[in-house]
């Protein structure tokens, strides 16, 4: 099967012959310059705000790109005399922090391979490089790694002997409740304040997302990054982590459909694989609906079916997207909810998100181990009260 590719971009006339929004122009003009297959058209940018462009781009994590597509078109000649210099020094600024990044990572791992753990970059430079082909286009501001659950305990004993602490302290004897309840742990570099995630599931119990770990380790493929080579997820793992975490954040940056609409470009996916995990997993319309905003926003097709609900939902995010809109606390689980594959999923979701304890619960209150099933209630009451202060306001 041959990889699907980015169609034309639509024709948007933005002189004489309709009225466009300045919301439709700069949103169209974002994905232009996150589509690498597309010229930016010159008639984009006549007239634009400049200002709410940059800010916009900054939003949806786009920045990079959208300064490295501007400044290799004729040597940067489409941005105001005004603002290029501006823009080319941002774009410096954060090659250098990416280069600073990556010298971070290679030591990392260096460090962890020394003590036998195996570790993946995930995100970051690593994604970047992969989906990208330059970890310059991709903003990077921390560093993310993939860690089997069973080497957290020594990956975080290692950390700390290199500079890190955990940004949230627990009590010793929660390790293995953190590790089943939860997905991630930060740590913070005392010197340089790097942010750091270990992660070893795409997302925390309270969501009751039910995913393969071990085929994600067992189908690893090595990816070179700045004469490194590293592993990194394949191309069909990398496609579910990337539709579970837009879905987790309602595709509200339109990088997360950027890089799903990317991959599907620059891979030749094995589809029978990818929809078996979805479905033997029950993330089926969690696929579906990604797969769906990558159509809209980028025109990229996927031999995945797409039913009206996952329609009707991606196209409220796609109204959400270009209205630059963000959703309530309210609607956010709500939708969330309205991807799942079935009822029973929702029921799921909806009693592990009201009684299922977290790092926040863990971290808040330091109990005796005699106490643990409190943490239940606990979590019970923090989530009542967001609720109703949300409600109310």
């Amino acid at each position: 099967m041959s990889s699907p590719t980015i169609t034309e971009m639509p024709v948007v006339e933005l002189s004489g012959t309709r009225h466009v929004s300045r919301e439709t122009q700069i949103f169209d003009l974002l994905v232009a310059a996150s589509s690498l297959e597309s010229e930016i058209p010159r008639e984009f940018l006549h007239e634009i705000d400049w200002d709410e462009l940059l800010r916009q781009a900054r939003h949806h994590s786009l920045l990079p790109l959208l300064t490295h597509r501007l400044l290799e078109s004729t040597g940067g000649s489409l941005i105001p005399n005004e603002l290029r210099d501006q823009v080319r020094g941002d774009f410096q600024s954060r090659l250098r922090c990416n280069f600073g990044l990556l010298e971070e990572m290679k030591r990392i791992l260096a460090t962890w391979q020394n003590h036998g753990i195996a570790a993946m970059p995930y995100k970051g430079p690593a994604l970047a490089q992969q989906l990208w082909g330059s970890f310059a286009l991709r903003e990077c501001s921390d560093l993310d790694f993939l860690v089997r659950r069973e080497d957290i305990a020594l990956a975080a004993e290692v950390l700390a002997e290199i500079g890190y602490r955990p940004e949230t302290q627990i009590p010793s004897w929660l390790g293995s409740a953190l590790l089943r309840d939860a997905s991630e742990l930060q740590f913070r570099h005392m010197k340089s304040n790097l942010l750091l995630e270990l992660q070893w599931a795409p997302a925390p119990r309270t969501l009751a997302i039910s995913y393969d770990e071990e085929e994600l380790w067992r189908n690893r493929i090595s990816v070179s990054l700045a004469g490194l080579t590293v592993t990194a997820p394949s191309p069909e793992d990398l496609l579910g982590l990337l539709v579970i975490h837009g879905w987790k954040h309602n595709w509200s940056k339109v990088i997360w459909v950027a890089d799903v609409a990317n991959l599907l470009d620059r891979y030749d996916l094995d589809w029978d694989r990818v929809r078996r995990s979805a479905a033997e997993s029950g993330w089926r319309r969690i696929l579906s609906l990604g797969l769906e905003m990558a159509r809209r926003v980028y025109r990229v097709d996927a031999p995945v079916p797409v039913d009206s609900g996952i329609a009707a939902l991606a196209g409220e995010f796609e109204h959400n997207l270009r209205a630059a809109a963000d959703s309530t606390y309210i609607h956010w689980h709500r939708d969330m909810l309205r991807a799942r594959d079935s009822l029973r999923q929702q029921a799921k979701q909806l009693a592990n998100f009201v009684f299922t304890p977290g790092l926040a619960e863990y971290s808040a209150y330091e109990l005796p181990r005699w106490a643990a099933p409190a943490y239940r209630f606990i979590r019970l009451t923090r989530v009542a009260a967001m609720i109703s202060a949300k409600v109310t306001e």
